[in-house]
């Protein structure tokens, strides 16, 4: 459905920076934002109807953190691999699997879960974005690690459509969204095709999400910009974001019509903060998500 107008992009009223901020997702259960500082090695938990929040600090870079089957317990995407934790405790870290991305120099980098609570994750060159090391896996207790696809420069997305037909997943320095057809029952991937295409003027796909309609919602790295696509790849519009690097987009509250966008913060040439990452909350679009699936990491 195209973007209502008119539209308000304002701050969230939270005091709240960060230096790469993503992973957005929301936690249905509990009613809170997650989200992490990659860089900053931080986890988020947000009550975005108080605004309190709550961080943890985390060994390494992390990627992603999503909720899990254990109402107190959440799993972490770290440079090493996938771990889990406890709020009440969080420097137990208790690690689950570091077969992937066994590298030092590779880390992990944006997550989902589709239906059954499989764990769909990315890697990325922790060193130099620009070699195509990056893949796609899924991990679940039951099956284990399963590497899908691989020559990827930075992986993101990845989200799975409501009927669970399809996976799409970001190579951002491509600038491309790639779309796979996608088997809920045995877990695979195939037939990677390009559902959309950006020029560089336009920015490079980040994270994403779907609403209830079918339309995937991307955020654009260097664009400024939240973008609409239809279920066909067509643009339907455009959001405007005030910040160079605007890197996820999540649906959130109790009705989902909250829409969040994250972003990064713009750095000098020394590595200086010049502006913070913020969050941002988009009034007046008129549209609301789909929930997510807790991942289940218990055996059966």
């Amino acid at each position: 459905m195209p973007i209502e107008q008119p539209l308000e992009v304002r701050p969230l009223p939270i005091e709240l920076s960060f230096i790469l901020g993503e992973g957005l997702t929301w936690d249905c259960r509990r009613q809170r934002l997650l989200m992490t500082d990659i860089l900053a090695k931080l986890v988020f938990e947000i009550d975005i109807s108080t605004y309190a929040f709550t961080s943890w600090k985390m060994p390494e870079e992390v990627g992603w953190v999503l909720p899990t089957e254990e109402c107190h317990r959440y799993a972490v995407g770290l440079r090493s691999g996938i771990a889990t934790f406890d709020p009440r405790s969080p420097k137990q870290l208790h690690w689950i699997n570091c077969e992937f991305p066994a590298s030092l120099h590779i880390r992990l980098n944006d997550a989902c879960t589709d239906s059954f609570g499989r764990i769909w994750y990315g890697s990325m060159s922790h060193e130099d974005s620009n070699r195509a090391e990056g893949k796609i896996a899924s991990y679940e207790p039951d099956e284990g690690l399963k590497l899908h696809d691989s020559g990827f420069s930075v992986t993101n997305g990845p989200v799975i459509n409501a009927d669970a037909t399809y996976l799409f997943l970001n190579d951002s320095l491509q600038g491309t969204i790639y779309r796979y057809c996608f088997s809920l029952a045995t877990g695979t991937i195939r037939g990677r095709e390009v559902f959309a295409q950006f020029p560089s003027s336009d920015g490079m796909p980040d994270g994403m999400c779907f609403d209830d309609s079918g339309c995937l919602w991307v955020a654009m790295w260097s664009g400024s910009k939240v973008i609409l696509l239809d279920p066909s790849g067509k643009l339907c519009g455009e959001i405007a974001i005030p910040a160079a690097n605007v890197t996820n987009v999540c649906f959130c509250g109790e009705a989902l019509d909250r829409l969040i966008v994250s972003t990064a913060a713009t750095l000098d040439a020394s590595g200086k903060v010049v502006v913070p990452g913020l969050l941002y909350e988009v009034h007046g679009h008129g549209s609301a998500g789909t929930s997510t699936t807790p991942c289940d990491l218990a055996k059966r």
